[in-house]
């Protein structure tokens, strides 16, 4: 694998982690109002997958920063 493969690799898998932590984000926390509205406590469940979803995000973003580091390649 040259540089250029290594470089497009990264930035495509931190892209993939903050687009799907985004889009786990959005879900979870519609299934979680969609929960409350029913007057159900199950949606805090949907709470903390919106938390993990989150997490996930931001190490996408990080990973992306981290960018920077591995442009020396």
């Amino acid at each position: 694998m040259n540089a250029l493969e290594t470089k497009i690799d990264f930035i495509f898998c931190a892209s993939v982690m903050v687009l799907g932590g985004l889009a786990g984000v959005g879900y979870a926390l519609y299934l979680a109002l969609r929960e409350f509205q029913w007057g159900d406590d199950a949606g805090w469940g949907y709470v903390v997958m919106a938390i993990g979803a989150g997490i996930i995000a931001a190490k996408g973003i990080h990973n992306a920063f981290q960018y920077k580091s591995i442009n020396k390649i």
